[in-house]
């Protein structure tokens, strides 16, 4: 038999579609999750190369993103903007591992010589009055808290608060005496105000409002690490970053939690409300009671992992000790349904408010997604 195809264009849209499916088929596997709809890449600068280790990630009242590397300084890029801080533009040191925007939209920067703020696209040092003694020469921790201020931690046990309310903006929240000058390793708060400090070779310390105490989570711990940073109640994980137990706080009690079975050096949660861990051997997720490793994609393979940031735009971005990892939701994907067989063809947006995920399943029908299941529009 021969088949005569009259209209050539036809013939190669059809032909172009189906390359396009194929080509999505391979790339995007059926999945079940929908933290597995991105599309995982290293994120280069625009002159092709890689960033530094990726320390630590936020992301301004613009939707720019920061990012504090380990010998790069900080890289900023949003859109079509980027610009690279150094110590070329008054940056103190270009081994950075932290940044925060406070309140007023100034954003912070915490490097191994010292606190920086950005003023006008260039980097003013920044330190607190004489009278107190501190000079915050090597930082290790920058936070905006519920309240919206700021909290710097150094590698001496001391942690400073600063609020531009305040006629005297500086205070000290936690000193040497108490920490026993040891650096701060992680901090998370609480819903319900309260606040945890891990210490490095310490305890963990819980702050009231009024007063430190010390706490063991399974007995002594080394390189305790805790999140996430800002933890609804009874969500809060500690993580013994020698060690593969983890303990979540239940009702005032820390009680064992499942492991993944690796070193976990960094945890955060999804706007979904899932766990996810950075470890020695890449990322896990916790679904249905147990952790389940996540497919970063050949190009990233398993990585060391020091942090998660959920962008606003739908879109993650990881920090390895190889440099960034950027996921974006890629516009061609398929999503097996849990309690039917519809399956999600294209994601096209996802909703502001809830966040859900809204796309166009295999009957060109609209769908959202809602819980773990895709329900008609």
């Amino acid at each position: 038999m021969r088949i005569i195809v009259k209209n050539s264009s036809v013939f190669l849209q059809l032909t172009l579609l189906t390359i396009i499916l194929f080509m999505g088929e391979l790339a995007f596997p059926n999945r079940s999750h929908a933290s597995e709809i991105w599309d995982f890449r290293h994120f280069q600068t625009p002159e092709g190369k890689s960033l530094a280790r990726s320390r630590d990630i936020v992301e301004d009242s613009t939707g720019g993103i920061w990012v504090a590397t380990w010998g790069g300084g900080v890289h900023y890029f949003n859109k079509t903007k980027w610009k690279n801080f150094t110590t070329n533009d008054g940056l103190p040191g270009d081994w950075v591992r932290c940044v925060e925007e406070d309140s007023s939209g100034t954003v912070w920067i915490g490097t191994g010589d010292g606190l920086g703020k950005v003023v006008r696209d260039k980097v003013v040092r920044v330190v607190p009055p004489p009278s107190m003694g501190l000079s915050l020469d090597n930082i290790y921790l920058l936070e905006k808290m519920n309240d919206g201020t700021i909290w710097i931690g150094d590698d001496q046990g001391n942690v400073l608060s600063f609020d531009e309310k305040k006629s005297e903006p500086w205070t000290v929240i936690l000193d040497a005496n108490i920490s026993g000058q040891s650096r701060v390793d992680s901090l998370a708060e609480e819903e319900d105000g309260t606040i945890w400090v891990t210490l490095r070779d310490r305890h963990l310390l819980r702050f009231d409002g009024k007063s430190w105490h010390h706490t063991e989570v399974g007995g002594p711990a080394q390189w305790l690490g805790i999140g996430p940073r800002h933890a609804p109640n009874n969500t809060l994980l500690a993580v013994n970053r020698f060690d593969i137990p983890i303990f979540r706080k239940v009702d005032g009690e820390w009680v064992p939690f499942p492991d993944c079975g690796r070193q976990v050096y960094a945890v955060s949660m999804s706007p979904s409300g899932h766990y996810y861990a950075g470890t020695d051997y890449g990322a896990f997720r916790f679904i249905d009671g147990d952790w389940q490793q996540m497919d970063l994609g050949r190009e990233v393979g398993r990585p060391e992992i020091d942090l998660f940031h959920f962008a606003r735009d739908g879109s993650l971005w990881i920090g390895t000790r190889e440099g960034l990892v950027h996921g974006s939701i890629p516009p061609w994907v398929k999503e097996q349904n849990h309690e039917n067989e519809t399956v999600i063809m294209k994601i096209l947006y996802e909703e502001e408010g809830d966040g859900s995920l809204v796309g166009i399943d295999n009957r060109n029908h609209l769908t959202r997604r809602v819980g773990e299941n895709w329900e008609p529009i």
